[in-house]
């Protein structure tokens, strides 16, 4: 397999076991995509995870580390096996890619996230000046995102493509690992997520009224982030002792998958509460997502790219900017089944199912090139399943 030619070479810095949206959704990607052409990706060292002879792991830790290793194999890989695309898990990648460009005539695209545009870095912005509008393309998570990027770079060939979800796994019973009802968060503690303001402002007031209601928060602080700043777990447990809810608000931590889709089903509401922080973005809200493929609704604040992943009185509630009193008026009606919601799974499923969005990234990336053309150069099934 080695010598064969590929279709795609993908290198990303965000990819398992990394935990993180950005991580999972590259990863979800590499997966969907190999079933239907040939895909090699470089990705960060890590010498435990189980994976396909095609994920190339850099020798050592540290970014600088992968970047170099990424340099040398994508040379190595553009040349022995000729991939005639290019694709970066993030603008992050786009002085890479433009430098791969520079030894062989491939067409080279980019993922952007949102935080990869706004990042307040002055090295960081320059090298984006100067590499990005070298790119082929763009595909952007979201409609904010690419707002984002056009006011940047207004001439980019852009392509909207929201991050998808493997819907089939939230079909699967589960038994209830809280045992009591509760209001639930997913993502990585950092400050954009809003919850020590969500808890002062929102569900202080709902723990008074539903004495029997716990909000469980589901994520660990960004220790392989290179945009975030840990120790916002600590300040989330400072707020917690000073406003005397020890024990109904419960930070889990990182949980596995299988016990995550089960917080998921047995929730009464996921919570987005999120607030602008100068230099981040919440780029999508794919939680919003995952939410909706178990079953559960999401109230959310209009904030980054969240209105592309909710369906305003279809899947959740969406409210201006720091309205923590229609937030706390929405989150009792649907705990005490005031208001319902039906659908969601189907919905949801519709609208972001891998099968669908797989169509719109080899149309954009693979311009002109009918799918037969693209099937016949690729093997029905490449690998085994990675482990997770």
């Amino acid at each position: 397999m080695s010598g064969q030619s590929i279709d795609l070479l993908l290198i990303t810095w965000n990819f398992p076991p990394k935990v993180g949206g950005m991580e999972n959704l590259m990863y979800s990607l590499y997966r969907h995509l190999r079933r239907e052409i040939r895909i090699a990706v470089i990705a960060p060292f890590d010498p435990t995870f189980g994976e396909s002879p095609e994920v190339f792991r850099a020798p050592f830790r540290g970014f600088l580390s992968f970047c170099f290793y990424a340099l040398i194999k994508g040379l190595h890989i553009l040349f022995r096996r000729k991939p005639p695309v290019l694709m970066g898990g993030s603008l992050v990648m786009a002085p890479i890619l433009c430098f791969l460009k520079f030894f062989a005539p491939v067409r080279s695209f980019a993922y952007a996230h949102g935080l990869d545009i706004v990042y307040q870095s002055p090295l960081y912005q320059r090298l984006l000046q100067i590499f990005a509008p070298m790119l082929d393309g763009v595909i952007c998570n979201s409609n904010n995102t690419h707002r984002l990027l056009l006011q940047k770079f207004p001439e980019t060939s852009v392509q909207v493509i929201p991050p998808g979800v493997d819907f089939k796994r939230f079909k699967r019973p589960t038994i209830p690992c809280h045992p009591g009802k509760y209001l639930l968060s997913v993502g990585r503690l950092t400050e954009r997520k809003g919850l020590e303001p969500f808890i002062r402002n929102c569900f202080i007031n709902i723990a008074e009224e539903m004495k029997d209601l716990a909000f469980l928060v589901i994520g660990s602080d960004p220790k392989d982030a290179m945009a975030h700043a840990t120790g916002c777990r600590e300040k989330i447990l400072s707020c917690i002792r000073e406003t005397g809810l020890e024990g109904r608000v419960l930070l889990m931590g990182s949980v596995a998958e299988e016990d995550l889709i089960s917080f998921y089903q047995h929730c009464e509401v996921l919570v987005l509460p999120v607030i602008p922080v100068a230099g981040d973005v919440e780029g999508f809200g794919i939680v919003a997502i995952e939410a909706a493929a178990a079953g559960k609704p999401v109230v959310a604040f209009d904030e980054g790219g969240i209105s592309d992943a909710v369906v305003q009185g279809l899947t959740g509630f969406l409210f201006p900017q720091g309205d923590y009193r229609a937030m706390t008026k929405a989150l009792l009606s649907i705990i005490r089944h005031e208001y319902c919601f039906s659908s969601l799974h189907e919905r949801a499923s519709e609208k972001f199912g891998w099968r669908r969005l797989i169509e719109q990234y080899k149309q954009f990336l693979f311009p002109g090139v009918s799918l037969p053309e693209i099937h016949q150069r690729s093997s029905p099934c490449l690998s085994t399943r990675p482990s997770t």
